[in-house]
C-alpha cells in the first residue's frame, strides 16, 4: 500500500481514535500524571490530529477559510489550555496544539509555493522562499529559545515536522515509515543544543560535563516523561494502514465535534478538577 489517504468514513473513525486518546492523555495529565499508561495511549493523539491536519488541507476547497476556522479555535482553546496541568496553574504563553497545527498549514501552503517557484525559473524568489520555509519549520524552537521556554509551541518543530511529513509522503507510506522514524529519533535534538548553550554561558563546559548533562537533560524531559514514550506515536503507523485495509467501514463524525471537542473537554476536566479541590 502506497496511498494513505483515507475515505470519509475511514477518517472519522480516525478521528474517533483520535478524541479518545487524547482525552485520556489529558485525563492522566489532570488526575493522574504518575500512571505513563495514559501518556502512552494518548501518544496517538497529536499523530491524529497532525495527518487530519494534512488531509484536511488537501481536500479543503477554500485554505484561507480553512486557516481562519484553525485560528479561531487556537484562540478558544487558548483560555482553557493555559490551565491543563495537575496544578492548574496559569500558563498563558504555552500554546495549545492548534498553534502548531497552524503552522504546518502555513508551511504546506509555502511548500506549494516554492515548487511552482521553481517551475517558473526564479532562482532569488526560490532561495528567499526556501529559506524563509526553513525558517517557519524553525520557528517554535527559536521562540522558545529566544524567551527560554517561556513562550512555548506543544510538539514545537518535530510536530510542524510531522504534519508536513504527513502532507509529502501521502502516496508512499513507505517513505513515510522511514521519515517518521527518522524524525523520532531527531526529537531531541533541539534540547541538545539549548543544554549546550546555556551549559558554554553559566559552566565552565568540558566535553564529559556537557554529555552528563545532556544526557541527565534528556532523561528528565524526554525519556520518561516525552522521549522514550513519545516513540509510541509510532502507533499511527499501523493504525492508518490497517484503517486503509478496511473497506467496508461505515462511521460517521460531526465536523464541528471533531474542531470543538478540544476545548471543551478541557474545559470540562478543568470544572471536575476544582470541584474536587
Amino acid at each position: 500500500m502506497n496511498n494513505i489517504i483515507l475515505n470519509k468514513k475511514q477518517s472519522d473513525f480516525l478521528k474517533l481514535v483520535g478524541i479518545i486518546t487524547m482525552a485520556i492523555d489529558h485525563i492522566g495529565l489532570m488526575f493522574f500524571p504518575e500512571i505513563q499508561l495514559l501518556h502512552i495511549i494518548g501518544r496517538l493523539a497529536f499523530p491524529i490530529f497532525a495527518y487530519q491536519i494534512s488531509l484536511g488541507y488537501i481536500f479543503t476547497s477554500n485554505i484561507k477559510k480553512y486557516i481562519k476556522r484553525l485560528f479561531t479555535l487556537a484562540i478558544i482553546s487558548q483560555i482553557p489550555f493555559a490551565f491543563l496541568y495537575n496544578d492548574l496553574k496559569f500558563r498563558p504563553l504555552e500554546l495549545n496544539i492548534i498553534f502548531t497545527l497552524l503552522l504546518g498549514v502555513a508551511v504546506i501552503v509555502l511548500y506549494e509555493k516554492i515548487i511552482l517557484l521553481s517551475q517558473k525559473n526564479s532562482p532569488k524568489n526560490l532561495i528567499l522562499s526556501c529559506s524563509f520555509l526553513g525558517l517557519l519549520i524553525l520557528l517554535p524552537e527559536i521562540i522558545s529559545f529566544a524567551t527560554n521556554s517561556v513562550i512555548d509551541f506543544s510538539y514545537g518543530t518535530y510536530g510542524v515536522l510531522m504534519i508536513f511529513l504527513f502532507y509529502l509522503f501521502s502516496h508512499n507510506f513507505q517513505k513515510l515509515i522511514i521519515a517518521y522514524l527518522v524524525l523520532s529519533f531527531c526529537n531531541p535534538i533541539p534540547l541538545i543544543i539549548k543544554s549546550a548553550y546555556w551549559l558554554n554561558l553559566y559552566a565552565e563546559a568540558n566535553l564529559w560535563r556537557f554529555i552528563a548533562i545532556t544526557w541527565q537533560t534528556i532523561r528528565n524531559n524526554y525519556f520518561f516523561n516525552g522521549f522514550f514514550i513519545q516513540f509510541f506515536s509510532l502507533g499511527i503507523l499501523p493504525l492508518l494502514y490497517g484503517i486503509k485495509k478496511i473497506k467496508a467501514l461505515n462511521f460517521q463524525i460531526n465536523r464541528s465535534l471533531f474542531y470543538y471537542f478540544y476545548p471543551l473537554h478541557i474545559a470540562l476536566l478543568i470544572l471536575i478538577k476544582l470541584c474536587l479541590r
